[in-house]
């Protein structure tokens, strides 16, 4: 009897120490999980701030390119973060386009009304944003059209990539060859 009097105890001693242990590790694993969770807290506002200041780079290249007014450059800003979210590619990448938009001249209502079609030609025909624009761009510089037939272009280049056995971007290759002899000839 005494024995297992004695078993008892050590069993019911051996309990208390593990319920120690197990609150004690239980504890730590709180502490951690705090940590941690502060730690991504800190990641998602930094990577937040990074992202602020890099769109803030970026349209102050915009703002060297094109000269634009406070005004203007907020609604290039506002569409920019509008339309990179509508077509999946970010604020900061749209706003890459509108440099390319304003080195080639383009008032700010006009890389407003661009900026939809060459986000559009990027994203359909896989290209980088910068290409897209000049490709626009040039195939309607070629053609003798305003910006303002600029999704009527892309639609035209998309279209006659489709139709064809070529790229949106081999097709305004040879617009660029062609386009303005084709233009003097009337066709």
């Amino acid at each position: 009897m005494a024995e297992r009097n004695w078993v008892a105890r050590v069993v019911l001693r051996g309990n208390d120490e593990l319920s120690g242990v197990i609150g004690g590790i239980q504890a730590k694993l709180a502490a951690l999980s705090a940590a941690l969770l502060s730690l991504v807290g800190i990641k998602l506002f930094s990577d937040s701030v990074q992202s602020a200041k890099d769109m803030e780079t970026q349209l102050g290249k915009v703002q060297a390119k094109g000269g634009y007014t406070a005004a203007e450059l907020e609604s290039l800003r506002a569409a920019a973060e509008r339309l990179g979210q509508d077509f999946g590619v970010g604020g900061q990448k749209a706003a890459e386009a509108l440099e390319v938009l304003a080195a080639a001249g383009l008032s700010a209502d006009a890389s407003l009304k661009v900026l939809p079609a060459v986000l559009a030609l990027a994203k359909t025909e896989g290209l980088g944003l910068e290409q897209a624009a000049t490709l626009l761009g040039d195939s309607l510089s070629v053609l003798g059209l305003g910006f303002d037939q600029a999704g009527r272009g892309a639609d035209v280049l998309v279209k006659g990539a489709n139709i064809s056995k070529t790229s949106a971007a081999e097709l305004g290759m040879a617009l660029k060859v062609a386009g303005g002899e084709a233009k003097t000839a009337g066709l």
